[in-house]
């Protein structure tokens, strides 16, 4: 069995060191979560907005408008 004292999941390498500001991780957490999340809200969206471009809500145009637009 290989020595633990110096493996991956040692104490020394678990733990934070004294100028870590642990406050800055759930900020950044939310931040690529928002940014993670954005593609799965507009896919909500995207059908609505077709048929609403489009004239007739029970048929969406897939070349109604583009996200440039």
């Amino acid at each position: 069995m290989p020595d633990s004292s110096s493996g991956l999941l040692d104490r020394s390498r678990t733990i934070a060191g004294p100028g870590y500001n642990r406050w800055l991780v759930p900020p950044a957490a939310l931040a690529i979560h928002l940014a993670i999340g954005q593609a799965y809200a507009f896919s909500v969206f995207n059908k609505p907005l077709g048929s609403l471009l489009s004239g007739d809500p029970a048929h969406p145009a897939p070349d109604d408008w583009t996200p440039g637009q």
